[in-house]
Parts: structure tokens; sequence; C-alpha cells
């Protein structure tokens, strides 16, 4: 019987070493992946101004965009034939173009991450009706509750722009969708 019992005393211990063993290696392999987690939180720089190109949804309206001469929006006529309408100046690296050319969409250049120390009056939207400058939305408009930003390494994540429709902008933010009115800025929860 005792060399029964040594056995079965073995195995329980070869299995707690295995379960240890296990524990450790699942321990490792999390710390690897939280490791990689925060790498992918890290706030990698952005690419530096280039010109881009972008069109409404119906391909109607185009903008070039480029660092040295601004936004020009063009109106295509065929595909062989563009007019320009106007322009805005300066470079945008996140833009939205509505289907008959009237509005033009800029927002926060840093995409979706503000600074640390970022001030509600920063603006995240213009809206541009027609080439001037028609309504402007702060970060205060468009986020009521300012401990739901989400830090990063080096920034807060607020959101993103995500479609333009014939009257408003949507953004789905750390709080969730906002809906901006194209002609009067009024936000809407």
């Amino acid at each position: 019987m005792h060399g029964v019992q040594r056995r079965l005393a073995l195995l329980w211990a070869n299995s707690i070493n295995l379960n240890n063993t296990f524990k450790i290696v699942k321990s490792i392999a999390l710390s690897i992946l939280l490791l990689c987690a925060t790498s992918a939180l890290a706030d990698a720089p952005l690419p530096p101004p280039m010109a881009w190109k972008t069109c409404s949804l119906s391909v109607s309206f185009c903008a070039h965009l480029d660092p040295k001469h601004g936004a020009t929006i063009y109106k295509i006529d065929t595909p062989f034939a563009a007019k320009e309408v106007y322009k805005i100046p300066g470079w945008h690296r996140w833009v939205k173009l509505s289907d008959d050319g009237q509005f033009f969409v800029t927002a926060y250049n840093g995409l979706n991450l503000v600074p640390l120390d970022v001030k509600p009056s920063q603006v995240m939207l213009t809206i541009w009706k027609n080439g001037a400058r028609h309504q402007e939305v702060s970060l205060r408009q468009i986020i009521r509750n300012w401990s739901l930003l989400k830090p990063t390494a080096s920034h807060y994540y607020w959101g993103e722009m995500t479609q333009l429709s014939k009257d408003s902008v949507a953004l789905k933010t750390v709080e969730g969708v906002v809906s901006v009115n194209l002609e009067t800025g009024v936000v809407s929860f």
C-alpha cells in the first residue's frame, strides 16, 4: 500500500508542478499580450502633410488638398472635366464633402486624439459653406462627460468623424453617436 500511496503522491506533486508551470507560461503570455496592447495604444506621430484627393459619395464634387495651396473644391461635370467651385484655406487631414458640394467639413488635424492638456474650447469641426467658414464645433459641445475620454500613451482618445449626410455630420465619440447639423451647428446626442 505504501508503494501505491507513494506513486499517487508523486503524481499529485507532478500535477502541482505542471499546474505551476502552466500558470507561469500563462503569466508570461499574458504579460507579452499586455505589452503588445500597451504599444498598440502608443501614439505614433502623424505623417507630414501631403497632397491628396477626396470626393463626395456621389463623386459629383471632389477636393484636392495641398499643403501649399489649401483645399480646392471641383464640380465634376464629366469623367474628364472638372470646374473649380471654391477654395478653403489651409491643409486638412480629415474632411468630408457633401454630395451637392455646398458643405465641406474639416475635422481636428490630430484626428481621434487630443493632447492631455486640451481645452474645452478646442475646435473639433469646422463647417464650411460654399467656401466660407460657416460653423465651428468645440470639444465641449460634443463631449459632455470628460472623464470618459480614454487615455492613450500621451493623449486622450475622443472619437471620430464617421459620415456626412445631406444635413448633418455624424461623430462616434467616447459617449456614443453625436450628430451635428450642417446649417445650424446644433449638436444632438
